[in-house]
């Protein structure tokens, strides 16, 4: 529901529009962090977690990233501290290769020691590295080799139900050569010692058929996956569904399957014929598009919601890549419900040369699988914007966060494992992205829904918070600590400056103070007013309609 107010300026009409109520409906503002949170990297979207908010003695989010400033690119990882804002860095690995494969996964540790882990796209071998104290990635111990084999996507999860301690640490990845197989090895010691790899699944022996796979745990026994069978390359095949719990594989409804022990004893790998379809190209009679048949598909994300059940993203898209249609997925207990999305328009790359199967992009909230965020074209342009749906996936209330992004492409969102507040909400990528190789120009962005004031109408007058940033009929009314180190500045909800009012804002003294809107030449649309009054921050989202 929204909420205005006209104020009148000579022959222009100007409303300040504060959007309140409706969750997912409020016009979207940049929090501390909206501008480039660093510069020239890149990410695949299959090894996870590239991003993991923790809040311990501290209170930080890691990032992990390749960056290409330099060919062969570096492995690195990032620290945002949501106290002071302070961001820390460190290259863990040069020489790396100039391939978005090789970007890190990262998890804290429960003593707070953040462990690293990256390959080469079918590298030989899995690297890790620890840090070596907690919450700081400012020193590390030495890099070890844990596995020496073919490698890729790691994606690492902590078990604190299982092991001799508790707290097993699970790798899962593609390796097995050229064949590319799903695999997992696993330490009950913290990671100085790992098992030998076990081949849990296999599609064929194919080149061409190698499985992918996106996973989430619970972190205590359970790891959900979605199965595809590179169907970006192979044609339209069936995509599957597979749970690990306790040491064992079941389908949705229970089903055990086969234990790891049967598995890794001689049972046998898990195939096809085993595990659960959940999108079958030729029969997609869970779909609300119908029309949508013998189409390639591939999976972007999967979560789990708040009953325990799991939830995915899944890309449906035609053979020249034009049209990626985008569906959310989610276990009821009995069946899979399946919803359509929205059509994200063509691939992400250059033509002639990109994957086609490389749509913009989107990821689930992790925290809340009801939130997700989705790349999609607009005006030819990939844009970011925020969906939230109140009914478990029926229905869906959209926000669009950038917009006017010009030449800079928006795609590949990731929202941090355990995020739950502060400033660092959703990260993507922006730039230019020709091809998993490269060439790529593209920095990390962030955003956070965080600071989104509610407001009240009062006597003509949009009161936006207690903090001194108040909206009135003429202008905007605030309050100085220090004015010298004073600042304000309203943003364009693409994060770019449209008006700096700092200069002006200097000249006051300490107190009450007011800046008129008469004289500003600000186009018609929604900005975030940024007050630093020397003493605190505070910022508020306005929207003029003239």
């Amino acid at each position: 529901m929204k909420t205005g107010v006209c104020f009148i300026h000579g022959s222009m009409a100007v409303m300040l529009c504060a959007i309140a109520g409706v969750r997912g409906q409020t016009l979207p503002q940049p929090g501390a962090s909206f501008q480039t949170f660093m510069t020239k990297c890149v990410w695949t979207w299959y090894g996870e977690p590239k991003a993991v908010y923790y809040k311990g003695t501290a209170e930080k989010t890691y990032v992990g990233y390749l960056r290409t400033l330099t060919n062969p690119a570096t492995v690195e990882i990032a620290s945002y501290n949501h106290k002071n804002g302070e961001i820390d860095t460190f290259l863990l690995k040069s020489n790396f290769g100039n391939d978005d494969h090789n970007h890190p996964s990262i998890i804290v540790r429960n003593d707070g020691r953040i462990m690293a882990f990256y390959s080469q796209h079918y590298g030989a071998g899995l690297f890790m590295r620890i840090s070596h104290n907690a919450e700081d990635i400012t020193q590390w111990d030495a890099e070890r080799v844990i596995y020496p084999d073919s490698f890729t996507y790691p994606n690492v999860y902590q078990m604190s139900n299982q092991g001799k301690n508790g707290n097993r640490i699970y790798v899962f990845f593609r390796g097995s050569g050229g064949a590319g197989q799903p695999n997992l090895i696993y330490s009950d010691d913290g990671g100085t010692t790992w098992t030998p790899p076990v081949e849990f699944f296999q599609g064929t022996t194919a080149a061409n058929d190698r499985p992918y796979v996106k996973y989430e745990s619970d972190g205590t026994s359970v790891v959900h996956m979605i199965i595809e069978r590179d169907n970006r390359n192979n044609g339209p095949v069936p995509s599957f569904y597979l749970c690990f719990k306790d040491s064992a594989f079941y389908k949705s409804d229970g089903t055990l399957i086969r234990t790891l022990a049967q598995v890794r004893g001689g049972g046998g790998f898990l195939t096809p014929a085993d595990v659960e379809t959940v999108y079958d190209p030729a029969n997609p009679h869970l779909d609300s598009n119908p029309g949508l048949t013998n189409l390639k598909g591939s999976v972007w994300d999967v979560g789990i919601g708040s009953d325990g059940r799991p939830v995915f993203l899944f890309d449906i898209f035609d053979n020249d890549g034009t049209n990626h249609w985008y569906h959310y997925y989610r276990y009821d207990g009995t069946s899979w419900r399946r919803t359509f999305l929205i059509n994200s328009g063509t691939f992400i790359g250059a033509a002639g040369t990109a994957e086609t199967g490389f749509a913009g992009g989107l990821t689930l909230d992790h925290v809340n699988p009801n939130v997700i965020y989705i790349s999609a074209q607009v005006n030819s342009v990939f844009e970011l914007s925020r969906w939230e749906s109140p009914d478990t996936g029926t229905t869906w209330q959209k926000t669009q966060i950038t917009s006017g992004s010009g030449l800079n492409q928006n795609f590949r969102p990731c929202v941090p494992r355990g995020y739950v507040g502060g400033k660092v909400g959703v990260i993507w990528l922006c730039g230019q992205y020709s091809y998993y190789t490269g060439p790529f120009s593209c920095d990390i962005r962030t955003y956070s829904f965080d600071q989104i004031q509610s407001v009240r109408q009062k006597s003509a007058v949009l009161v936006a918070s207690p903090f001194g940033l108040d909206v009135r009929r003429s202008g905007i009314s605030f309050t100085l600590a220090n004015p010298r180190a004073s600042s304000l500045r309203l943003y364009t909800l693409g994060g770019k400056l449209a008006l700096d009012c700092t200069r002006q804002v200097r000249s006051l003294g300490a107190g009450k103070n007011m800046i008129s809107w008469s004289g500003t030449a600000l186009e018609n649309g929604g900005y975030v007013a940024c007050l630093d009054n020397g003493a605190s921050c505070v910022s508020r989202t306005v929207a003029i309609v003239r």
